[in-house]
């Protein structure tokens, strides 16, 4: 029989007493190990409930700070040389359709369910990230540092070339690998760029040693649906519903003058607390979906389903998104020391 790793059989007896006094107080002390650790491994981090009496400074130290010992000095606040800040890339991509799909062990059968977020302009997506840079540099200059204007960071003629090359809200897909289908659209504030390479970040080294400052790149994922899969061996469900959140995937780095990197990964998903929803419309299943389900109805395969929905934003969505931004703003923040 194993146990926890260990191989431990019931016919052969142990050759000492001493023996097996050793191995029981190995598996006593690694069941006490997994009992002070418990809900640790066995589910996910529960999301940030991002509201306006939420503490900022606490918010920041559960989204980024790691408890893991060798993880813990990369991950306090960025405490590089006092310089003028640049907002180098600052990177919203709002989900637009998204969907999970979740399949029963003993019967084989499937339930798709499918989002799609309709009427949302680019030009309210990009209304979205030009508010949040406001917010990111009241944010940044309410905690004692200095913002470069924006017209200075473009005179530099290679980031000023990056900017053109930016092109504006612009069609992306595979927004959070976690989910089974899911795309979007992306935006950057205005006069920020893209400085994430494929080689690495030397766009924006490079841009914060020309510069003589320090260097500010944020990437927000931005969900309006809460899917999840909640099936099990007997039968197969999703969880759904619209809800505002900022993916786990979302980030922020910020790169001084001399050479050093600071990157700040959500540890868990932030759920903002705006209802951004103004019509939810079962839209039934396309001809396509149909055929499917007969398809394999026809091949001997268990019966299922496909969902979809679409969701009709809120007249005022620029204002209410933006207001929660603010508020995750002022928890990047918290990244830099106050000065």
């Amino acid at each position: 029989m194993t146990y926890l790793g260990i191989s431990m059989s019931t016919s052969t007896p142990f050759k000492s007493n001493g023996a097996l006094r050793n191995r029981l107080l190995l598996v006593a002390c690694m069941m006490l190990a997994m009992q002070s650790h418990a809900g640790l491994f066995d589910k996910a981090p529960q999301p940030i409930i991002l509201e306006a009496t939420t503490d900022r400074e606490e918010a920041f130290k559960t989204l980024f700070l790691n408890e893991n010992l060798m993880a813990r000095d990369q991950n306090k606040p960025y405490e590089g040389p006092t310089r003028p800040l640049a907002m180098a890339s600052l990177k919203l991509q709002f989900i637009t359709d998204t969907s999970a799909s979740s399949t029963s062990g003993n019967k084989g059968a499937t339930v798709d369910v499918n989002y799609k977020l309709v009427g949302l302009t680019p030009e309210t997506m990009q209304a979205v990230a030009d508010d949040f840079a406001a917010s990111f540099a009241a944010a940044l200059a309410a905690r004692g540092h200095p913002l470069l204007e924006q017209d200075k960071v473009l005179a530099n003629d290679d980031f000023r070339k990056l900017v053109v090359e930016t092109s504006g809200p612009q069609e992306s897909g595979g927004l959070v690998k976690a989910l089974a289908s899911n795309s979007g659209v992306t935006v950057f504030s205005k006069g920020t760029a893209d400085t994430f390479t494929m080689s690495g970040y030397g766009k924006g080294a490079d841009l914060a040693k020309a510069l003589g400052a320090t260097t500010v790149h944020a990437n927000l994922i931005i969900g309006f649906a809460k899917l999840a899969n909640s099936g099990s061996f007997r039968s197969a469900e999703v969880d759904h519903g619209v809800k505002l959140s900022l993916s786990p995937r979302s980030m922020f780095m910020v790169m001084g003058d001399d050479g050093s990197i600071k990157q700040f990964q959500f540890r868990q998903e932030i759920v903002l607390s705006s209802q951004i929803g103004a019509k939810v419309e079962d839209v039934g299943r396309s001809g396509g979906q149909t055929a499917l389900l007969i398809f394999n109805a026809l091949a001997g395969g268990s019966a299922g389903s496909i969902k979809n929905y679409q969701v009709t934003p809120v007249a005022n969505y620029r204002e209410l998104v933006a207001a929660d931004l603010k508020m995750v703003a002022e928890v990047l923040a918290q990244g830099l020391k106050k000065n």
